[in-house]
């Protein structure tokens, strides 16, 4: 059975993951405007409505894990950075006691 380690959650990790989350984020939107914009400059094929219908489903699903992924990215760095202000807060108080 393996054995789970519980490590501190230090201003410096918490920093370093949320500089690490942010800079995963910036390319990740890069790469989600590109998506949109191709999808936006090529037209859906209107020979068939079943295709059609097929390629409206299928953009829609790209761009949108694209956006969840990009934002996944921006919510965990912006927790990590409040993860930070909260422990430099509590690190503060026990300073002055």
């Amino acid at each position: 059975m393996t054995e789970s380690r519980s490590y501190p959650s230090t201003i410096r990790n918490a920093l370093f993951g949320a500089a690490i989350a942010g800079g995963l984020s910036v390319p990740l939107y890069q790469l989600t405007m590109a998506i949109i914009s191709s999808y936006a400059n090529k037209p859906l094929p209107d020979s068939n409505q079943t295709a059609a219908m097929i390629g409206v489903a299928v953009r829609t699903l790209v761009m949108g894990a694209s956006v969840l992924a990009t934002a996944l990215f921006i919510f965990v760095a912006l927790g990590l950075v409040l993860l930070a202000m909260q422990s430099s807060i509590k690190w503060m108080k026990n300073e002055e006691s």
